[in-house]
């Protein structure tokens, strides 16, 4: 699912950055402001314009740099704070002594500035920055959308794309090789996935792609979003490509998937052996094959554990309610309110966080200094506590902002207490309804008829409601208007403008809490979809749009289909020169609505399988058994023999991994992609 950003007023993203930052208010920072500085790379990018970006100002150009002739590059003058932009343009694409002119910018993103801030401007980044313009939809990109993006790239890939440099600099050791070669790597083989190289606009559009895909969390073809306009605000888009990428896209997603997989295995050494020999070149070194295999060797030994499903935020119950408060009704004594933490991992999924002192906490505002953090340890949960000042509180809203610091990656989330002297004011409004709790819908619609372009979906329900802050339930005279908007489309709603088909409409509410009002809807899209499209509804009070509910719904051709199938990691290893054995690989199948998937139904979609493997020409053999179901999970089972232990093998390098090449399928539509095996040598007592 599409984790929901909030939005803002752009005056509080300011007042949360400089919470963030610690600066602004103080007066005492540096006027000259910061500097972003770092290298250029997936090769060597010489001679480019870098161009900071401000998101918060319509993306407004800050500062300039030049890459050098080794891809460093360094922008002073930037003000304290974030998050930023920062755009590579022109110059050349270096491999091998070969420049090939960068047509396409590339982007990377910085959460915060506080005087010297690294960054690094590589495919990877670019691959971060349309992540993060993905999850940020029609907003701006701010600060939760940047840490979501570099957590899920770093889990993805095992690349820090803020501080792992792509490029060796004047630093020729072999220590610095190590580091050097072990990002490299990581970012060929994001290329090999993608398939082109990254001064192309091919490889954008694939990677604006790629990135919309992964903004939920899960590199699955399911897309929210418009990538395209987002490319043309870029100055980024090539539509003859965009369409080619757009029919790529599930090789790309599988390509990728594949590829990052190999990161987190035997194969490593190999894939930063190969990055060495660019490497040797740009330091100026001259290595012999011993002290190659000695860095392949030390960057092995620390291969990056990769996971496609990392923590990727935090969230509160106060961020999804925010605390409207009735000044008039508010007591002398101290006040707790009891709120939820919780880590989020890339695809939605929840963990609770309640740990006393995992938290830090600030607010901002004239009434701050009444709030604070405090923590429950009967029932491990944290609490807003609220010490009313001297003469109560006045009407105006407080800023919380939660920080949250996992494996030397900060993660932040904010929300707004709103006091209000109005106790009919809303606090609270909830969407719900059968397109999300039926089993007939299942969270999605699908097309009932389509015309002229015009696709318009089956009918379903959603139901309103609102909670005064007074909690007192009464009717609305005249009634309250509350706004239901989707963030793509369009809809009507029965009785709320059957023939005025709009993204938003204001609709009455009587009220009072016990009496939800339901409404029937149609929802159409106009132009080309794809299958597994998420649409945003969100319904807010039209007085108050801070008080507001937001939920997701998707677009599908087919619900009851299976998504594309793709295979787990093989955990096992296999001696070299051993008789055959059979291998387990897990088959990943679901279907879209998220209905049980039968063995038959996994068996239909692999159709013929075939199997080869990368060591064929020196004795290593899969052959192909079967599909079976173990433990309600899905097995592809095979016979491998690995390579023969003769002194042919033996002479070939970094022999720790065999890849079995999958093609599987319809005659029509065959799907190609690669199991991994780990190799080990025979021990001496063998």
């Amino acid at each position: 699912m599409i984790i929901m950003k909030k939005t803002l007023l752009l005056t509080l993203c300011l007042v949360i950055a400089m919470a963030l930052t610690g600066c602004g208010s103080s007066g005492d920072s540096d006027s000259s402001g910061g500097t972003i500085s770092g290298g250029a790379g997936g090769s060597i990018f010489a001679g480019s314009t870098v161009t900071v970006l401000d998101p918060a100002q319509s993306n407004k150009p800050i500062g300039t740099g030049t890459t050098s002739d080794k891809g460093v590059f360094s922008v002073s003058g930037v003000p304290f704070g974030g998050p930023y932009i920062v755009k590579l343009t022109d110059g050349e694409e270096v491999v091998s002594g070969v420049g090939t002119r960068v047509t396409t910018p590339i982007f990377a993103i910085v959460p915060e500035v506080n005087t010297t801030t690294p960054c690094q401007i590589t495919p990877l980044s670019q691959f971060a920055y349309w992540v993060a313009r993905g999850r940020a939809g029609a907003d701006a990109i701010d600060l939760e959308d940047v840490n979501y993006a570099l957590a899920y790239v770093k889990g993805a890939t095992g690349v820090d794309v803020l501080n792992d440099s792509p490029v060796v600099g004047d630093d020729s050791s072999s220590a610095n090789l190590t580091k050097v070669a072990k990002t490299r790597a990581a970012i060929k083989q994001f290329e090999a996935a993608v398939g082109y190289a990254p001064a192309s606009p091919a490889f954008t559009q694939r990677v604006a792609v790629l990135g919309f895909d992964a903004a939920d969390g899960n590199v699955d073809g399911s897309i929210g979003g418009d990538y395209g306009k987002a490319l043309e605000d870029a100055g980024a888009l090539d539509a003859t490509e965009l369409g080619k990428a757009e029919t790529d896209k599930a090789a790309t997603g599988t390509a990728f998937r594949t590829k990052m997989d190999e990161l987190g295995t035997a194969a490593f050494k190999s894939i930063v052996k190969d990055a060495l020999d660019e490497l040797e070149e740009e330091s100026g070194r001259t290595l012999d094959e011993a002290e190659k295999n000695s860095i392949a060797d030390s960057a092995a030994a620390e291969a990056p554990e990769i996971d496609l499903n990392p923590v990727v935020g935090i969230d509160c119950t106060l961020k999804a309610f925010p605390l409207v408060i009735d000044v008039n009704s508010m007591t002398s004594g101290v006040q707790r309110y009891p709120f939820f933490v919780e880590r989020m991992h890339a695809d939605g999924t929840h963990e609770s966080v309640d740990q006393e002192g995992a938290l830090t906490c600030t607010f901002d505002g004239v009434q701050k200094a009444a709030f604070s953090l405090g923590y429950d340890d009967r029932f491990s949960i944290y609490e807003l506590v609220i010490t009313p000042p001297e003469g109560g509180f006045q009407a105006g809203e407080v800023v919380v902002t939660l920080g949250y610091k996992l494996d030397g990656r900060d993660f932040t989330t904010s929300s707004r207490i709103v006091l209000v002297s109005d106790g009919s004011a809303l606090k609270r409004v909830s969407l719900v309804g059968d397109l999300w709790y039926s089993s007939r819908f299942s969270g999605g619609i699908e097309p009932a008829l389509e015309t002229d372009g015009v696709t318009v979906f089956e009918e379903s329900s959603v139901t309103l409601s609102a909670t005064t802050v007074s909690d007192s339930g009464i009717i609305f005279a005249p009634p309250r208007n509350l706004v239901l908007t989707v963030d793509k489309g369009q809809f009507w709603c029965e009785g709320v403008g059957e023939d005025n088909w709009a993204a938003s409409h204001v609709v009455a509410y009587e009220g009072p809490d016990s009496a939800p009002k339901k409404l029937s809807f149609e929802y159409r899209f106009v132009g080309n979809w794809a299958n597994d499209t998420i649409v945003t509804m969100t319904l807010a009070d039209e007085t108050n749009p801070g008080v507001k509910h937001a939920k997701t719904f998707k677009l599908w051709k087919d619900r009851d289909a299976l998504r594309p199938i793709t295979f787990g990691r093989v955990t096992d290893t296999y001696v070299v020169g051993a008789t055959s054995q059979t291998v387990s690989a897990p088959v990943n199948a679901a279907r879209y609505d998220g209905y049980p998937v039968l063995l038959a139904d996994v068996e239909a979609a692999l159709g013929s399988i075939e199997l080869e493997t990368q060591h064929k020409d020196r004795g290593s053999e899969a052959t192909y058994r079967d599909v079976i179901e173990d433990g309600g999970k899905f097995l592809l089972r095979f016979d491998y023999k690995a390579p023969t232990n003769d002194d042919a093998w033996k002479s070939v390098e970094d022999n720790e991994s065999d890849t079995v090449a999958v093609e599987f399928g319809e005659f029509t539509s065959r799907v190609k992609t690669s199991i991994v095996l780990d190799l080990v040598m025979p021990s001496s007592e063998d």
